[in-house]
């Protein structure tokens, strides 16, 4: 019989760690983050435009690629063609064997949670092992979402015979689809399936769940989230007000305010927090505050030092509620510029910074492959100087 094993990103341990999978110390319950096609004609990238890319006259960073797939990436790919690849996303062996039973399906409201699916796994093998509960969702059709999407997973250790009910909620979050037009997440009302199983292709049970108020014969349960509009599950509403970016505020963050004010104005939304940057919700909603690193501070003078440590120097959105003088993200930088008067770019890896005066403040606008993705304000002590701008948009690139 032949044997495959995967060992990917080692660390300075992993001779002890392989050694102790082939002589069976410990049981191998890895799994694939990845799909492992069976065929280089069956991947999506089938085109120059795809892969290396293209590279416009005016483009002086290099070739881009053209993600023409939309939604179908990784595995939505190889379901929504009906191929089938040697190794599907979440596939993995055991030294054991594991078994699936009495799935249940229910609706609940706690901590956030508007369903929840339950399952049964058993070790049916001699060994102890562990297993990875996989639960996938297939939307209603209306929401042209791709087929079978990964929602939730659990790491169950098991001994020899022994079994666990392993639980998997669902936020309203997870049956959303990204609404284009309204620029917001959507439920749908429809019925959606919710499948369980080892992996993405190996689905050990299924049931249906009824979104507010639609006919699903056979349903194993009935919820009611609120279609038409986005999710209000606190962890991921974001903070969307309307108007134009002027000043030194954007929204309920103002340049200069301490971090520690920033978490709290923004204390119900969702953080993703690096050493000096925080970027609250998700999507193409999200805030992004940042702070002054310690690169940039060791290049200013003792006084702007302890004027700006720890305040928000930087704040960018993405929102199209949000307009730097009338211009918006996803707007074609060529149609702007004259109106702003934009200069020369500082290209920072893969983006083009520009630098906008706007009264007393200072305009930013971040732009990829000629689309501006972001606008927002900057402190206007630190951009002073081509050298000095350069340093401060480096650090949050």
């Amino acid at each position: 019989m032949a044997d495959v094993r995967e060992a990917e990103y080692p660390g300075q341990e992993d001779g002890d760690a392989i050694a102790a999978l082939l002589f069976g110390d410990v049981d191998p319950s890895g799994r694939l983050t990845e799909t492992f096609p069976a065929s280089q004609a069956d991947i999506p990238e089938q085109s120059a435009a795809q892969w290396p890319g293209t590279t416009e006259p005016d483009d002086s960073v290099g070739p881009h690629s053209d993600y023409s797939e939309g939604l179908l990436v990784g595995y939505r790919w190889y379901d929504a063609k009906g191929i089938t690849p040697l190794f599907p996303f979440g596939y993995g062996l055991d030294y054991t064997t594991f078994g699936y039973s009495g799935m249940t399906l229910g609706a609940t409201n706690a901590d956030g949670n508007v369903a929840q699916a339950s399952i049964r796994v058993t070790n049916s093998g001699g060994r102890a092992g562990a297993d990875v509960p996989q639960m996938y969702i297939d939307d209603p059709a209306s929401t042209a979402e791709p087929p079978s999407q990964l929602k939730g997973y659990v790491h169950v250790s098991l001994a020899p015979g022994a079994s666990a009910t392993v639980n998997l909620p669902l936020t309203a979050r997870a049956l959303s689809w990204w609404n284009s037009t309204t620029h917001s997440w959507t439920v749908s009302p429809g019925c959606y399936t919710v499948a369980i199983g080892p992996n993405e292709r190996d689905i050990a049970a299924h049931q249906i769940l009824s979104v507010d108020g639609a006919h699903c014969p056979g349903a194993a349960a009935s919820i009611t989230v609120g279609s038409g509009s986005r999710p209000t599950v606190t962890p991921y509403a974001c903070y969307r007000p309307s108007g134009a970016l002027v000043g030194t505020r954007l929204g309920p963050a103002r340049l200069g305010m301490a971090r520690r004010t920033v978490r709290h104005e923004f204390a119900k939304l969702d953080l993703r927090g690096r050493r000096y940057m925080d970027f609250f919700c998700t999507g193409q909603n999200g805030i992004r505050v940042g702070y002054a690193s310690s690169t940039l501070l060791r290049s200013l003078s003792r006084s702007q030092r302890r004027r700006i440590s720890g305040r928000a120097v930087l704040i960018l959105t993405s929102s199209r509620h949000f307009a730097l003088r009338g211009v918006r993200p996803d707007t074609r930088l060529g149609t702007v510029a004259r109106r702003l008067h934009v200069g020369r770019p500082y290209v920072i890896g893969l983006n083009r910074w520009y630098l906008v005066a706007d009264g007393s403040a200072r305009g930013v606008m971040k732009v990829r492959h000629g689309v501006i993705q972001e606008v927002g304000i900057a402190d206007r002590w630190l951009t002073t100087s081509r050298a000095q701008a350069r340093r401060f948009l480096s650090s949050f690139s």
